[in-house]
């Protein structure tokens, strides 16, 4: 009995450990690059073609006409699909290690084209805290997701400028605790706030905090959508995470850190995953392929609805 009791307990702590860590401890997925990753796609289908979409043997994508996919190799080449069609992941990955032979010397990024030439990587489809109205200049559109996690006290937000009848707004920031008392109001006439949150208390995992936006134009007024914030202390995220370093450390190179972007977006650290992001593209500012993915990554979490590029000539 006593022997069972101490296993009992042992698998309780373990148990209260891996219960600790929460989502922040990697699945199987977050770690295994498979054969391919999406990493951007302008497909109908959300769950199958989502950025970060896990590709292995036995897998074929579907691509619509006028529709864009880019597809990472584990070892950093990218193949670009713009020509509708059924395609094998398996056949994919022979054309371009073939590809890859003829080119030894150079980055490989095979293109898959359509009779026309075009690419459609052009993403309109912005998510985030509100509907993104493009060419209306009355809705205030902040650029965050409407659930958000971050690791550091401070967090960018920026909106596009409201006018009515041709006058700027002017524009209140609200930050509630999760008691509903302001910790934070501001009124500023510029559209991008650095907002710092309360210190974090060393006892607490998660603190919680509500974010909005108003603008204001006379006695016109229009608000954000609310934005939940979770400020985590190490305590909730540490373990889970060196526990997903270790085990991405078998991937190399822009495959170890597309999986680290993905498993932050995936936990709906945003703006962890932005940074990580960034980091990539320093490493390759000239990867045309990697600067399109972290468009459509913004624009999927919500972080932009500008993308710089439009329907294009192929090269």
């Amino acid at each position: 009995m006593k022997k069972y009791n101490i296993s009992l307990l042992l698998l309780l702590q373990a148990f209260g450990c891996l219960w600790a860590q929460g989502k922040f401890y990697p699945k199987s997925q977050d770690v295994d690059f498979g054969i391919f990753r999406v990493i951007a796609s302008t497909e109908y289908s959300y769950y199958k073609y989502t950025i970060g979409r896990w590709l292995v043997k036995g897998d074929t994508l579907n691509i619509h006409k006028k529709k864009y996919m880019a597809l990472l190799y584990r070892n950093g080449a990218t193949i670009e699909i713009n020509r509708e069609g059924k395609y094998a992941v398996e056949a994919l990955e022979k054309q371009l290690l073939e590809y890859q032979k003829k080119h030894p010397t150079k980055p490989v990024h095979l293109k898959i084209k359509n009779a026309n030439g075009l690419s459609y990587h052009y993403n309109g489809y912005p998510t985030g805290s509100v509907s993104r109205h493009h060419y209306s200049p009355f809705r205030l559109n902040i650029h965050l997701t409407n659930s958000i996690s971050v690791l550091q006290q401070q967090i960018p937000i920026y909106w596009r400028p409201v006018k009515r009848r041709g006058i700027k707004a002017t524009y209140v920031i609200t930050l509630n605790n999760d008691f509903g008392e302001a910790v934070l109001e501001k009124t500023i006439k510029d559209t991008m706030l650095m907002v710092e949150l309360p210190k974090k208390s060393p006892s607490v995992k998660e603190d919680i905090y509500v974010l909005s936006v108003a603008a204001r134009v006379g006695k016109y007024k229009n608000h954000s959508g609310p934005i939940m914030v979770g400020y985590l202390s190490k305590q909730h995220f540490l373990a889970g995470y060196r526990n997903f370093w270790q085990q991405n450390r078998k991937n190399k190179g822009v495959a170890a850190g597309f999986l680290e972007v993905y498993y932050w977006s995936d936990r709906e650290c945003y703006l962890k995953a932005d940074r990580v992001f960034q980091g990539i593209l320093q490493k390759h500012p000239n990867n045309k392929v990697y600067r399109i993915a972290y468009e459509h990554f913004r624009m999927l979490n919500g972080l932009g609805d500008e993308p710089t590029h439009t329907i294009v000539k192929d090269d």
